[in-house]
């Protein structure tokens, strides 16, 4: 069907349809575009932020775990300071048998010992002591109270008196001198659960 168009109208009706056309697409479609880049580009910076917070947790897990090894090896190098026992009463009786072997050691007579243990609170850590009272020379009480020194487990001598029960006595009998001591120890409790 021929409209009585000239070629040249022809020709100018098709490139003036096809500006038209183009225009339309660009002013509809490039907006769209551009917005679909844009989109796309945050979608990108989201996913690389995910990314980036995901490399911190595991190098944080990493940290975290090699923290906690370190703290185990510390606390495995400190345990031999502790009091061996399964709770403070136990642990009572194993710092008597530490006092009474360093006194046996030093041939220092012990006369009595009385056990005090922490009941066990809120901490990890209980403390138990021993109120001893023993007899011997100024040397075996030196030995003694060295051997507690120098015991692996960490005790400490919170009390110490040292009297002479005979003042008086000859100057060829040895002096015999009377200690009272208390001496305290720390043992590891182990965590108890809430609600348990």
């Amino acid at each position: 069907m021929s409209l009585g168009l000239s070629d040249r109208d022809r020709r100018a009706l098709y490139i003036g349809f096809m500006s038209v056309s183009s225009l339309i697409v660009l002013a509809r479609g490039v907006p769209l575009w551009l917005s679909w880049t844009r989109a796309a580009q945050e979608d990108v910076q989201a996913v690389t932020m995910e990314l980036a917070r995901a490399d911190a947790l595991v190098s944080a897990r990493r940290m975290l775990t090699d923290s906690l090894s370190a703290r185990g090896d510390r606390l495995v190098s400190v345990m031999p300071a502790f009091l061996a026992g399964s709770g403070p009463e136990a642990a009572g009786a194993t710092l008597a048998g530490i006092i009474s072997q360093a006194a046996t050691d030093s041939r220092v007579e012990m006369s009595s010992m009385e056990v005090h243990a922490d009941s066990l609170g809120a901490s990890e850590v209980a403390r138990v002591s021993v109120r001893a009272v023993a007899s011997g020379d100024v040397s075996g009480v030196m030995e003694m109270l060295a051997a507690l020194e120098g015991a692996p487990e960490l005790l400490a001598i919170r009390s110490l008196r040292i009297d002479q029960p005979e003042p008086d006595a000859s100057p060829a009998t040895m002096e015999r001198l009377q200690v009272t001591l208390v001496v305290e120890g720390l043992l590891l409790t182990p965590r108890m659960e809430k609600g348990s």
